[in-house]
């Protein structure tokens, strides 16, 4: 007993039954005078009143220990407890934060893509009106050299026209003038003149009015 506290005596009756019980044969003083204990045990401890009164001051103080234990114990799980939510509201705001990253970034992509695909188109046109512009300007060429060949052409028939008038002699032109001869006539009567002799021509070209107006007559 005396190596427990004053709880631990009190709290420990079947214990020291047992221990007596166990240590009683080993007596001497007992078996020498032929007494046998069969079984003892521990019935009562009564602390005496300086004891009680310590155990009440001891009993008092562990209820108010157990009482700050409970209080700081529920403080401390309900701050464990804030501590959670914040952190699950953490965890979900940067949740949404992500989400939101995820939405701009996808938004962002397809105005990309949106641009690209404009550019793309914005370059077709461009090449599509440059390669117009170009056949324009193949178009216009082309007719510009065809004016430029018929242009030649009426000026070549008409200065072979003025060789006609060249190779006859003004006698002749003055009596072919005074037969009452028209200008087409004329003309015709020229040409005629360019086929025959050493300085005869092999081909004439005429224009369209020209031959026309030669074949009136």
């Amino acid at each position: 007993m005396e190596e427990r506290t004053l709880v631990e005596g009190l709290r420990s009756a079947k214990v020291l039954s047992r221990e007596i019980q166990e240590s009683l044969p080993l007596q001497v003083s007992l078996t020498s005078i032929g007494i046998e204990v069969s079984e003892f045990s521990v019935t009562n401890i009564q602390p005496s009143p300086e004891a009680t009164k310590a155990l009440e001051a001891e009993a008092r103080e562990e209820m108010l220990k157990q009482a700050d234990n409970a209080i700081y114990s529920r403080r401390l799980a309900s701050i464990q407890q804030e501590q959670q939510v914040k952190e699950r509201e953490l965890d979900t705001e940067q949740a949404v934060n992500a989400k939101q990253q995820m939405l701009e970034k996808q938004k962002l992509e397809a105005k990309r893509e949106q641009q690209r695909q404009q550019f793309s188109i914005e370059q077709e046109k461009i090449a599509a009106q440059t390669q117009n512009e170009q056949e324009r300007a193949q178009l216009v060429d082309l007719e510009n050299s065809n004016n430029n060949a018929r242009a030649d052409a009426n000026a070549y028939s008409i200065e072979r026209t003025l060789k006609a008038y060249e190779v006859i002699d003004s006698e002749r032109l003055k009596i072919m003038s005074q037969s009452g001869l028209a200008p087409e006539q004329l003309i015709a009567q020229a040409i005629e003149n360019l086929t025959r002799g050493d300085n005869k021509v092999g081909s004439l070209n005429f224009s369209p009015e020209l031959l026309q107006m030669l074949t009136k007559h």
